[in-house]
């Protein structure tokens, strides 16, 4: 059932209110609770740790980016060994 501009006028302007600020508190809260983190973190960010975990993430993608390009290729009717 869709509900009509006439319908909505008739419940009043309040619920709209409400959704925007609750949206909105949403929004900027959330992009306020990454940026307090990310400070808090930021030594953990530069230490080696992180760094090597990143590397180690990077070598997983191209090798997963290897096999799935394969994948493809060999749904087309081309094989590479």
């Amino acid at each position: 059932m869709l509900i009509d501009v006439k319908n909505a006028v008739a419940v009043g302007v309040m619920p709209a209110v409400l959704f925007l600020i609750g949206l909105y508190v949403c929004l900027v809260g959330s992009k306020i609770m990454i940026a307090w983190l990310v400070a808090r973190s930021r030594g953990f960010l530069k230490s080696r740790g992180y760094v090597y975990v990143n590397r180690l993430l990077g070598v997983a993608l191209v090798v997963f980016a290897v096999l799935f390009l394969r994948d493809g290729l060999s749904f087309f009717g081309i094989n590479l060994g």
